[in-house]
């Protein structure tokens, strides 16, 4: 059973109140808390208005929680669902914070770029709200350093872009999927969140919190164990393989 709780709208308020409490306590500044703890339901959909989120059961705030990606990628095989899987951080840059959100591929926003030109692969590059690039004073071509919450790490990024979204976006950055690993600090197979359309609350939370029966059945001419991991490597089960094997458990 996945421990991870299922946020819809009315419930999104609620949330409010811890994730404010998460970045008090991560030292932002109040301007940042205030406005984000305001539109997290923005800033969870990127603006939009459907689905459902689903972060970790026992997390503050969107940017401690930590949520399997093998999630996101079951549910997308479901008929008429799409799901979305989030890396967000809190950095800072030229003493302001900012919210950075990794993704894969700059596609999908190319119809919002309003200067520069959209990076295609992955590199060092930062694409800003326009909002974002009128607080910093950034310009194309500039290069800024961009901080972690914590401290730990510093990226120099270039601003190849700037986007005019129209919603919460334009008070944050897109950077490349593993710069924001980098400075969320959150490993491979593992992310933010997971945001899913196409499919009620109440459908979400049966898929992810009920138990599923596990069937395994192999033959090994040599002995050894085989271990059945968590999407972030935890180990669930060990079992000794001699010959031919079979077993069947609950997770």
């Amino acid at each position: 059973m996945l421990l991870s709780k299922v946020i819809g709208r009315k419930r999104l308020a609620v949330f409010s109140a811890a994730f404010l409490i998460g970045l008090l306590t991560a030292n932002l500044s109040l301007v940042l808390v205030v406005e984000s703890g305001m539109g997290l339901d923005q800033i969870l959909r990127g603006g939009e208005r459907d689905g459902v989120a689903i972060l970790d059961q026992n997390s503050r705030s969107i940017y401690t929680s930590r949520v399997p990606l093998s999630l996101a990628i079951s549910l997308n095989k479901l008929p008429s669902v799409r799901a979305e899987a989030l890396v967000l951080s809190i950095c800072h840059v030229q003493g302001s914070s900012l919210v950075v959100r990794g993704v894969q591929s700059t596609a999908s926003y190319l119809p919002y770029l309003l200067s520069g030109s959209m990076p295609e692969s992955e590199g060092p590059w930062i694409v800003l709200g326009r909002r974002t690039a009128e607080r910093i004073r950034a310009t194309i071509g500039r290069a800024i350093p961009l901080a972690s919450s914590m401290g730990r790490t510093v990226l120099l990024l270039t601003v190849e872009a700037v986007c005019d979204f129209g919603d919460m976006k334009d008070d944050e950055a897109l950077v490349h999927e593993t710069i924001a690993r980098v400075l969320s600090d959150i490993p491979s197979g593992m992310v933010s969140a997971v945001i899913v359309h196409g499919l009620s609350r109440e459908n979400v939370e049966e898929l992810i919190t009920r138990s599923y029966k596990v069937n395994i059945k192999c033959v090994s001419d040599l002995p050894g164990n085989l271990v059945v991991l968590e999407a972030n490597g935890v180990s669930l089960r060990t079992f000794r393989v001699t010959g031919k094997f079979e077993e069947s458990f609950e997770l």
